[in-house]
C-alpha cells in the first residue's frame, strides 16, 4: 500500500469480531492485507473483560 514518499507494510492493529465491534473474520483480516501487499498484520482483540 503507498501513501506518498511512504510505502505501509503491516498494519499493528487489527480487530476481528472477536472483539464484539469488528466485522471481519481472521481469515478476511488476512485475504485483505494481502490483496493490499501488505507482510504482516497484528490481531489485538480484546480480551472478554473489555466490553466491546
Amino acid at each position: 500500500m503507498e501513501r506518498g514518499d511512504y510505502r505501509i507494510k503491516v498494519d499493528l492493529h487489527v480487530h476481528t469480531v472477536s472483539s464484539g465491534h469488528a466485522y471481519s473474520t481472521v481469515e478476511e483480516c488476512a485475504r485483505w492485507a494481502a490483496e493490499k501487499g501488505l507482510e504482516a498484520i497484528a490481531v489485538t482483540d480484546h480480551g472478554p473483560a473489555v466490553p466491546g
